[in-house]
């Protein structure tokens, strides 16, 4: 994402009538927010400033742009779920993003159809398939979305959106071995030295690979509380937990909004009063999981294949 930065800025500044060049700097806005690359309050005003140039002149991804903010950011519901509606073009971001409203609600059913429609339409579009099969583990779908994503992996080993959703599954799956082999290709592809937690993995266990890769959360440019929110509900530190959740409501984390229905990592914690609570702060109402919880991390195993030491 920051690698193509210069260019967009580079085309508008060559054309700044150029609307399409405006609506994908503002898309590499959002993402570098949202991936942890530059910070929400920082990156997001400059997305709405691009994708409402882009829509002045006439780019159909402006708006979309525009729904996503609402989405990540704003959490203005109403109004991403009317770009959403709004935007009848075939776009694969107009497309995921009623998709991922309808999966942020926990509408099933119309979540599972959206992401087989963008299957059917966008069938080689490889990474965009991978973020689909991410919505997948999100919604607990781990063994069909691990077989998908194995099969990219022989396409291209380089598509980086495919090792974040394979850590999650093969994590809820309590395949522990798997999931540090994901995380540190994710890391290694994005540029940043995996080797620390994967040692404490090979010599401490699982456990404290769950909390030494989230101490590492913290070398990126925004440090998003809710992955150390997740990291505490999945070695049942309830909470630490709810403070790190209160952290990421108060800093606008663009993906709280997932926590509610679409991340697994706090199926532990659901029946919670304080994760209702959250829940209504948020507008988001608690559904019924559409799968089973993930694979509760025990407290003392073998090194190798689990975990070792109680905390």
């Amino acid at each position: 994402m920051p690698l193509v930065l210069p260019e967009f800025l580079h085309a508008v500044s060559l054309d700044p009538e150029f609307a399409d060049a405006h609506a994908w700097l503002a898309q590499t806005y959002v993402e570098m927010a949202l991936y942890g690359k530059a910070r929400p309050a920082e990156m997001l005003p400059k997305a709405v400033a691009h994708a409402e140039r882009a829509v002045e002149l006439g780019s159909p991804e402006g708006p979309i742009v525009l729904g996503w903010v609402a989405l990540y950011y704003e959490r203005d519901w109403a109004k991403a779920r009317s770009i959403a509606e709004a935007s009848m073009d075939d776009s694969p971001y107009a497309r995921l993003l009623r998709g991922v409203l309808h999966c942020t609600f926990g509408e099933w059913p119309e979540c599972h159809a959206s992401l087989d429609q963008m299957e059917r339409v966008d069938p080689f579009d490889f990474a965009g398939r991978a973020i689909r099969l991410g919505l997948r583990v999100r919604t607990r779908h781990y063994r069909r979305a691990i077989d998908e994503l194995r099969t990219l992996q022989e396409i291209d080993m380089g598509i980086i959106h495919a090792y974040d959703p394979l850590y999650m599954a093969h994590d809820a799956l309590g395949e522990y071995t798997e999931a540090v082999d994901a995380w540190e290709r994710l890391w290694t592809l994005i540029g940043i030295d995996p080797s620390g937690p994967v040692q404490t993995f090979r010599e401490e266990g699982y456990r404290a690979f769950v909390a030494a890769m989230h101490h590492a959360h913290e070398d990126l440019s925004f440090f998003d509380p809710i992955w150390r929110a997740e990291a505490h509900a999945r070695l049942g530190e309830a909470d630490l937990a709810f403070e790190w959740l209160d952290s990421a409501y108060r800093s606008r984390s663009p993906t709280l909004v997932f926590a509610i229905n679409m991340n697994p990592s706090f199926d532990s914690i659901r029946e919670d009063p304080r994760f209702h609570a959250l829940a209504e702060r948020l507008g988001i109402p608690v559904a019924e999981p559409d799968g089973p919880p993930p694979v509760p991390i025990p407290l003392a195993t073998n090194a190798r294949s689990d975990l070792v030491g109680a905390r």
